[in-house]
């Protein structure tokens, strides 16, 4: 367990935590880290818990051409950051879309097709007031889709399909 929780550290996340085959849980919000995206962390073996909230990362988060799969992870907290896309397809993540994703609010492209979510499209989703592209495809989503949607004046690409929607 590494916990930095909100300290003052700044630059880039240390690219020696990689090393760290048996971290399970890597706090590392409220702090002032500036940088993209450390995807190399998404090949760590054990993490369960990955927090980088309220910092100031940036860019757009996607599957680089190696592994990323998040293979035991059960939270992932990038809330209150500068990020522009999320592409997390194909991860086999489990359970509902957090509602924190609204407070991305420069998002651009959120892309968590091809998952095991399920439950409710959060209606919280409008407040992604510059998306671009939103794809939830091949998910076990239930419910309707929010009336919110409808106010996404930046949306273009919207891709709901295979899922239980009513």
């Amino acid at each position: 367990m590494i916990d930095f929780d909100n300290n003052s550290l700044q630059g880039r996340v240390p690219k020696s935590l990689a090393n760290c085959v048996k971290l399970k849980f890597l706090n590392h919000g409220d702090s002032q880290i500036t940088d993209v995206f450390p995807s190399w962390l998404g090949t760590l073996p054990e993490v369960e818990v990955l927090i980088l909230k309220s910092n100031n990362f940036h860019g757009e988060i996607e599957e680089p051409q190696t592994a990323f799969e998040f293979p035991k992870h059960r939270i992932i907290d990038l809330s209150h950051n500068r990020f522009t896309a999320i592409i997390l397809s194909d991860n086999n993540f489990v359970g509902e879309i957090p509602t924190s994703i609204a407070n991305l609010k420069g998002l651009r492209t959120l892309n968590l097709s091809n998952n095991n979510l399920r439950g409710y499209i959060p209606s919280t989703l409008s407040n992604l007031t510059v998306i671009e592209s939103l794809d939830l495809s091949r998910n076990k989503l239930t419910g309707q889709i929010p009336q919110q949607v409808a106010d996404l004046t930046s949306l273009s690409f919207f891709n709901v399909s295979h899922n239980h929607l009513s």
